[in-house]
């Protein structure tokens, strides 16, 4: 399991991650605001972290294949933040993906959103 990073933390919140959240309520709710800029942003980002688990992936390749012996516990760091960038990658694109579909369907996130706003007790919404 990936340890909670500040990425997850931010993509949690605006995702709406949590025993009482609705899916997606922070990136609904920035519709006023305009989600041109989120959605340039985590493209950017998810960009840069593609280029840097490749990087990471040729680096152990050449590593590897130098046949000379690599110590395992840089093996295992390196090993551990070329997943770590996967993962970011993936949440990246997954935010990327969330903000274009409520910035194409304006109706839907204003729907969200003030469901959002209204989510009392348990996560339960007032019908």
């Amino acid at each position: 399991m990936v340890a909670t990073s500040p990425l997850h933390r931010v993509i949690a919140l605006l995702q709406g991650t949590g025993a009482s959240a609705i899916a997606d309520v922070g990136i609904a709710d920035l519709l006023a605001s305009g989600l041109d800029a989120p959605v340039r942003s985590a493209e950017e980002q998810a960009e840069l972290c593609r280029e840097r688990a490749e990087l990471m992936r040729q680096l152990l390749e050449t590593r590897l294949a130098g046949g000379v012996g690599y110590p395992v516990a840089n093996m295992l760091i390196a090993s551990r933040h070329l997943v770590g960038l996967r993962h970011d990658l993936q949440r990246w694109r997954d935010l990327a993906g969330s903000a274009r579909y409520y910035r194409e369907h304006p109706a839907i996130a204003l729907r969200i959103a003030r469901a959002g706003r209204t989510v009392i007790g348990d996560g339960e919404c007032p019908a």
